[in-house]
């Protein structure tokens, strides 16, 4: 989404649309995208690659992150927004699947990191073609519990700094402009 925004950003003016007013809106794993995508960086992506967010928008202070966070002038509406569990960067559960896709695709041998470092792996990855890495992926996917996906989310520290359960749990939200629908 974050390229796709920059193309937005770098091409608008072609199409007559205008850089500084941009839009983000999604539903169900959309809207959870969005939600993520107000989050970026402490919430600073957004300013530079949208103006309104019909979603949580959130400026998040690094060293307190579930108090000191303030909305910004973006306006906020959430429609069903789906978000699946958050982990964080480096836990079992994503470090899991992103070994076995490696497998899947041929770039891991299932065992201990002996040699295999996260760089070679993905080295190798990015040497795959396209039908074979989603062909791993699909696979992936469908292997987990109902309801569950290979590829979540993470909670990195950089990109995603807090998980958004502890935005909206923050009290603070309550002080601010949201509304948050579900069907």
């Amino acid at each position: 989404m974050t390229f796709a925004l920059q193309w937005v950003q770098s091409y608008i003016g072609l199409f007559g649309g205008n850089a500084s007013a941009v839009t983000i809106s999604g539903e169900s794993a959309g809207g959870g995208a969005c939600m993520l995508q107000s989050m970026a960086f402490g919430g600073d992506l957004g300013t530079s690659l949208f103006r309104q967010v019909w979603l949580l928008h959130a400026s998040i202070n690094d060293k307190d992150p579930y108090k000191s966070f303030s909305l910004t002038t973006t306006q906020v509406i959430a429609s069903s927004p789906y978000l699946p569990q958050q982990w964080n960067y480096g836990d079992f559960v994503p470090s899991q699947s992103y070994y076995a896709f490696a497998q899947a695709v041929g770039c891991f041998n299932g065992m201990p990191q002996s040699n295999l470092t996260t760089t070679s792996i993905f080295k190798c990855l990015t040497t795959k073609d396209t039908l074979t890495l989603q062909n791993a992926s699909a696979v992936i996917s469908g292997s987990g519990r109902f309801g569950t996906w290979g590829f979540l989310p993470v909670t990195d520290g950089t990109y995603i700094q807090v998980s958004i359960i502890n935005i909206i749990l923050s009290f603070y939200l309550l002080r601010s402009k949201i509304a948050i629908a579900t069907t």
